[in-house]
């Protein structure tokens, strides 16, 4: 029995028009897809970040016991200079994957590098209020990148 030309046209179509929607359908379930396991990177990034506390708290600790009790004060500022370093680029890494906190990466690591700068004139408790200050404003530099970068996978107080 011959098919008329009018049912093949309907048949083509109908297998073309399904064939069509379950490529778009794909295509949408793929981009869905690509954009929650980019969230997902992006939420696991940050909490890998904001979950540790900073490295350089331990070795400011060991800083002022090393001045208050003596002993040899350069390997210390060899390990905190490192740190502070370290830091400076894990802060950097983070600039291309969170826009948004791009101040509060700058904040940081103006006062990591303010603080690397005191590392030299503290060599004495008396001579430690610098020192001091600008270690107090890497801990709140951190707390304030830690927010914001929190605040833009959504899970921060301000989002």
């Amino acid at each position: 029995m011959a098919m008329s030309n009018e049912l093949k046209a309907a048949l083509y179509g109908a297998v073309a028009g399904s064939f069509m929607s379950a490529v778009i359908g794909f295509g949408f379930q793929y981009l869905g897809d690509d954009i929650t396991i980019k969230k997902t990177a992006r939420l696991e990034t940050v909490l890998d970040y904001t979950k540790v506390d900073s490295p350089i708290t331990p070795i400011a600790a060991r800083y002022i016991s090393v001045l208050t009790d003596g002993g040899e004060i350069a390997p210390v500022q060899i390990e905190l200079r490192g740190k502070l370093a370290d830091e400076i680029l894990r802060a950097e890494k983070l600039r291309s994957l969170f826009a948004d906190a791009g101040p509060a990466i700058e904040q940081y690591q103006d006062a990591l590098q303010g603080f690397s700068n005191t590392i030299d004139s503290a060599k004495s408790v008396t001579s430690m209020r610098e020192w001091a200050e600008n270690f107090g404003r890497v801990i709140d530099s951190r707390q304030i990148l830690d927010n914001a970068l929190l605040n833009e996978v959504g899970v921060g107080s301000g989002a």
